[in-house]
C-alpha cells in the first residue's frame, strides 16, 4: 500500500510538474506572441513614420527644386535683361541722341535722332512751298520738339537746316525770314540763342564757314541779334564754350569790323548832333 501511495504521489507530482511546465510554456508563448504583436505594431508605426518622413522629405525636396528652378529662371531672365541693356547701350553709342533720350536728357544738336526731324521738316517745306504758313510750320516743329525732347534754341538750329539746307546764304535766310521771325518771337529766343544756333550750324556744316559773316550780318539786319550782343559774344568772348566758337569768332571778323565801324560812325554822328545843338 505504501508503495502504491508513493507511486501515486510521484505521479501526482509529475503531473503537477507537467501542468506547471505546460502552463509556463503557454504563458511564455502567449508573452512571446504578445511581444511579436507589439513588435508588429511598433514596426508598422515606425514604417508609417518613415513613410511620412520620406513623403515630407520628397515634398520638401520637390519644393526646394521648384524654388531653385524658379530662381535659376529668374536669374536667367535677369541676365537676359542685362545683356539686352548692354546691347541697347552699345547700339546707343552709334548715336548720341539715343543715349541722351534713354537717360531722360534732351537731344543735342549733333545727335543722330535730330537728323530725321530735319528731314521731316524739310519735306514739309518742300511739299508746301511758299504756301506753308509760318504758324503751321511752328506747330509741326513744336510737336516734334515735345516728342523728341530737344530745347528751343536747338529748334532754331533745326529750322536753319530744314529750311536752308547746307548752303545757308543771305538769300536763303532772307527768303525764309518770316519763319525765323515767328520762331524767335514765339519761343522768346534771345540774340545769344540765335548766335548759339549759328555756331551749331557752322559746327555741322564746316564748309559754310565762308558764309558765316554774311549770316551774322543778316541776323543783325533782321533784328534777331543786337549789335552789342554780337560784339560782346565774339569780341569779349561771352560765347566761349558754345558750338564751334573759335571758328565762328574767326569767321565773324568782317562782320564784327563792319559793326564796330558802324558804331563809331554812330558815335560821331551823335557827337556832331550834340555840337550843332550847342551852337544853336
Amino acid at each position: 500500500k505504501k508503495d502504491k501511495k508513493d507511486k501515486k504521489d510521484k505521479k501526482d507530482k509529475k503531473d503537477k510538474k507537467d501542468r506547471k511546465e505546460k502552463k509556463a510554456k503557454a504563458t511564455k508563448e502567449e508573452f512571446d506572441n504578445d511581444g511579436d504583436a507589439d513588435d508588429e505594431v511598433k514596426k508598422k508605426a515606425q514604417k508609417e513614420k518613415n513613410d511620412k518622413n520620406d513623403y515630407k522629405d520628397n515634398t520638401d525636396k520637390k519644393h526646394n527644386n521648384d524654388k531653385k528652378e524658379k530662381k535659376e529662371e529668374k536669374t536667367k531672365i535677369d541676365y537676359s535683361d542685362d545683356d539686352k541693356d548692354v546691347d541697347d547701350g552699345e547700339s546707343d553709342t552709334a548715336g548720341k541722341g539715343q543715349a541722351s533720350k534713354k537717360k531722360g536728357g534732351e537731344l543735342e544738336y549733333d545727335d543722330d535722332e535730330v537728323k530725321p526731324v530735319i528731314s521731316m521738316l524739310a519735306g514739309l517745306s518742300e511739299s508746301k512751298g511758299i504756301s506753308l504758313k509760318a504758324a503751321d510750320y511752328l506747330a509741326e516743329l513744336t510737336n516734334l520738339r515735345l516728342a523728341k525732347n530737344f530745347d528751343q534754341k536747338t529748334s532754331l538750329y533745326i529750322t536753319m537746316e530744314a529750311l536752308c539746307g547746307n548752303k545757308m546764304n543771305v538769300k536763303a535766310l532772307e527768303d525764309k525770314a518770316k519763319y525765323f521771325d515767328k520762331l524767335i518771337e514765339s519761343l522768346k529766343l534771345t540774340g545769344t540763342d540765335v548766335l548759339w544756333a549759328l555756331g551749331a550750324y557752322l559746327d555741322m556744316n564746316p564748309s559754310a564757314k565762308k558764309l558765316f559773316a554774311q549770316q551774322l550780318k543778316v541776323a543783325y539786319e533782321q533784328n534777331w541779334a543786337e549789335e552789342k550782343t554780337i560784339l560782346d559774344f565774339y569780341n569779349d568772348e561771352e560765347g566761349e564754350g558754345t558750338p564751334a566758337f573759335a571758328d565762328a569768332q574767326q569767321a565773324a571778323g568782317p562782320c564784327l569790323k563792319w559793326l564796330a565801324e558802324a558804331e563809331e560812325d554812330s558815335d560821331e554822328d551823335d557827337g556832331n548832333d550834340d555840337g550843332d545843338e550847342s551852337n544853336d
